[in-house]
């Protein structure tokens, strides 16, 4: 059977994989084979994130992607070293969040053999992480739910570890072996702000995009066509970055769930309408969707469309409504920001009140 990094692979002749090796080497072998050595390089983006994709997949072969599967718990359990297997689905859940390893390597040890390094703390797993280019992708449409929880208890630390959340803007070390280094974070958005290097202009990958492209225009100095003119790519990338990260597919309950995790849902849901009004009830800015994983800065949730509205004046964070690139999903969630649904027709007149509000705070939200 073909594995999804074989497929990946196989889609670049003359290049010969080797599974022997670790897949993120391959892939910076990969890269110098064919003389992408331009991080900003089109076909290194393209490539990056169809590898990102191919290493969940993997992830999904090795261990599974059901959250309440006893034996993948216990596989995760083995592969980390875990001695003895613990017999109950709680305890392999702690002792899997209770140790620093390595995602990429999770993965490679099916097909290299090698034995799993155990790190005494996220900071040294910091080091071997930068070290060696083994950021796993900390967002993708087809992770599991397996997948999703360790990111997730990750993202948390250690149980004894843990403290009281509080708001902040500051990305953690807790997931020190996701893509959250921003150097390796490629995709729509930093291929477009890539092509005006040559004038001077240095993509911040740490920024925002929408202060990305003031940045640009102030560094450029452009007037209002070529501003303007600028704008359209940008919001072509813009929506592209979308679909990279959470798919096209309205009908695809893994894309439905990964939104639900990035938005900071509690569970996340089993069930595809279950996601979807979990997502619709959100009231969230999606530029910030889009910037989230590059920032590390979590998604503002709003009590309201209204205050919703006033943030994305305030910050010009105003999202293209109407993009050819759009897919299903985004499509879908533009319509139910715009168009709320409501279900039956009871109250219709407080409806029609709420619905109208609503819709005026939606519109001025996405700049129309």
């Amino acid at each position: 059977m073909t594995t999804p990094l074989q497929a990946f692979f196989a889609k670049y002749p003359p290049f010969i994989y080797d599974p022997s090796k670790s897949a993120s080497k391959e892939f910076y072998r990969l890269c110098e084979y064919f003389n992408w050595r331009r991080r900003d390089n089109v076909d290194r983006t393209t490539a990056h994130e169809a590898f990102k994709t191919a290493l969940v997949k993997q992830f999904n072969v090795v261990y599974g992607t059901d959250e309440e599967s006893l034996s993948a718990w216990r596989k995760l359990c083995e592969a980390v070293n875990v001695h003895p297997i613990p017999v109950r689905m709680a305890d392999c859940r702690q002792a899997v969040r209770n140790v620093h390893v390595n995602l990429v390597d999770l993965v490679d040890r099916e097909f290299t053999g090698a034995k799993i390094q155990i790190f005494t703390s996220e900071a040294e797993l910091n080091e071997y992480t930068r070290k060696n280019g083994k950021f796993f992708p900390r967002y993708n449409v087809h992770a599991g739910s397996l997948l999703r929880a360790l990111l997730r208890r990750r993202r948390e630390g250690p149980r004894s570890d843990r403290r009281p959340c509080t708001p902040s803007s500051q990305r953690t070390n807790s997931d020190s072996d996701s893509d959250s280094d921003p150097a390796t974070h490629l995709g729509p958005l930093p291929a477009y702000f890539s092509q005006f290097a040559a004038n001077g202009f240095t993509f911040a990958p740490t920024h925002g995009a929408q202060a990305n492209f003031k940045r640009l225009c102030r560094t450029l100095r452009w007037d209002s066509p070529e501003r303007q003119r600028a704008r359209s790519g940008f919001h072509d990338a813009l929506v592209q970055q979308f679909n990279a990260m959470y798919g096209t597919d309205g009908s695809d309950l893994g894309a439905w769930q990964n939104l639900c995790a990035v938005i900071g849902a509690e569970p996340v849901p089993e069930g595809l309408e279950a996601c979807r009004r979990v997502v619709w009830d959100a009231h969230v800015n999606i530029v910030d969707l889009v910037d989230t994983a590059r920032t590390g800065k979590p998604v503002r949730i709003f009590n309201s469309l209204d205050e919703l509205a006033r943030y994305t004046k305030r910050t010009d964070m105003f999202f293209p409504k109407e993009n050819a690139y759009q897919g299903g999903l985004l499509k879908e969630l533009l319509r139910e920001i715009i168009n709320p649904y409501y279900g039956k027709r009871r109250n219709g007149s407080q409806k029609r009140k709420l619905r109208k509000a609503r819709k005026r705070a939606a519109q001025a939200a996405n700049g129309s």
